[in-house]
């Protein structure tokens, strides 16, 4: 890591903004523009006739709905900054390290690895286990190659299926990465391990975040009614469920 670049504190920092954004600030955000919706649509003034009451709550929702919209530039801004915080350091901190030739002997010690890894899960090994069970030169492999060699077993087979329901067109890599990701956050420690789990932390937190971004802004625009805001909340818990995904050790090895 670069002497003066950003730091598993920072990473942690960050992922702070995030959360607290995400379950305190744009909660607090909504309730002041729905009490702002509501006060402009019940609005009541004895000295204006109904088409200058109508004006007048029609300035005052799109006063709210500007105000809203301005907020919600000004919250995406910080989460960016925070998201891109946390990537800086995770890529700093995985960075190959040494010279080339250490990074060659590396490689084949991972090459070497794959092999062994590959033996395992053609012996019947789930994916799952065999992660569970290998040292940092293997996981490194796994990351590579695992996903790509999943993907094929399933596509070989029509009609197969793995324990998420994809198919070999569908295959999500995501749950086979994170819980690599886990394993190797555990295994590396330090600085390695620590920007490790923020970008996994991360990796839960910004899919919910960017679908309730999304619900907020069409509300700026009028376009949102209670319905879409229960489905925008549903789908915002959703995106976190789906980016959480991990592989267990009874998801089954591949097909032979």
């Amino acid at each position: 890591m670069h002497l003066f670049g950003p730091t598993s504190t920072d990473a942690y920092n960050a992922l702070h903004t995030l959360r607290t954004i995400r379950q305190e600030r744009i909660p607090r955000l909504r309730q002041d523009f729905a009490d702002a919706e509501q006060a402009a649509r019940t609005f009541t003034d004895p000295h204006l006739n109904d088409e200058g009451l109508q004006a007048r709550r029609k300035e005052m929702l799109d006063q709210a709905r500007a105000k809203l919209a301005a907020a919600l530039d000004r919250l995406e801004a910080e989460a960016k900054q925070a998201a891109d915080t946390i990537r800086r350091v995770a890529q700093e901190a995985t960075a190959p390290a040494g010279n080339a030739n250490e990074q060659l002997l590396a490689e084949m010690r991972q090459s070497k690895a794959w092999e062994r890894a590959r033996s395992l899960l053609e012996a019947g090994r789930t994916p799952a286990e065999v992660i569970a069970s290998a040292d940092v030169d293997t996981l490194r492999a796994l990351r590579a190659e695992l996903p790509t060699y999943l993907a094929a077993q399933v596509k070989r087979k029509p009609g197969l299926r793995n324990a998420y329901g994809q198919t070999g067109e569908e295959f999500d890599p995501a749950p086979v990465l994170r819980t690599i990701d886990m394993a190797m956050a555990e295994k590396v420690g330090g600085q390695e391990g620590a920007a490790l789990r923020a970008v996994l932390d991360l990796a839960t937190v910004e899919p919910g975040l960017e679908v309730t971004f999304k619900g907020l802004r069409a509300e700026a625009a009028g376009m949102v009614d209670s319905m879409a805001r229960m489905s925008n909340a549903m789908e915002a818990k959703y995106a976190e469920q789906m980016a959480a995904r991990t592989l267990v050790a009874s998801d089954p090895a591949p097909a032979a």
